[in-house]
């Protein structure tokens, strides 16, 4: 039942304890890691699950009122997008982009507009986030509620950084692809 995941950016030569199971990728509340933390697991079960929600906002979108199919989407549909975006979100564009796709699907189908409309308009007058914008919200609700340090927390001076918050510095190239 024991299983250990080792996680790396390089082909793995740390073998791990002889007498667990390896994984390549684990569920962990809720929550698909695998060795590169690349969420591509994730993101297929995730696209898989946004499909399922998608197809019932349509249902409801057929037989009942624009509200109630409104409010499908945001307890069916946007439910499972933010459940640990702040995680998740700085997956590839790529992975990102097929989640967006999705997305908006569902919010032609809220519109009732023809697959190649634009939806930037059905987004504003829904009141509507997208995938990368709700990931924006999150990560700036999170670094506020966590007290993130700020530039001018380590001295007194007045500078033009002062408010720009303290990141962490990185090696990898990696990390300079990710949104975030």
């Amino acid at each position: 039942k024991t299983q250990q995941l080792i996680f790396t950016t390089r082909p793995n030569h740390f073998q791990g304890l002889p007498e667990i199971n390896t994984i390549e990728s684990g569920k962990y509340l809720g929550l698909i890691l695998d060795q590169n933390l690349s969420w591509e697991p994730h993101i297929n079960q995730l696209c898989h699950k946004l499909n399922s929600s998608l197809y019932a906002v349509r249902r409801m979108k057929q037989i009942s009122s624009n509200q109630v199919a409104l409010t499908a989407y945001y307890s069916l549909f946007e439910s499972h997008l933010r459940y640990g975006l702040i995680i998740w979100g700085s997956t590839t564009i790529a992975n990102l982009q097929r989640v967006l796709v999705i997305q908006k699907r569902a919010i032609r189908t809220l519109k009732e507009l023809r697959p190649l409309d634009s939806c930037r308009a059905a987004f504003r007058e829904l009141g509507i986030l997208t995938v990368v914008n709700i990931y924006i919200q999150e990560t700036i609700l999170f670094a506020i509620r966590t007290g993130q340090t700020r530039t001018g927390d380590n001295h007194p001076y007045s500078t033009r950084n002062r408010s720009n918050f303290l990141l962490n510095q990185h090696h990898l190239s990696l990390f300079k692809k990710k949104p975030s």
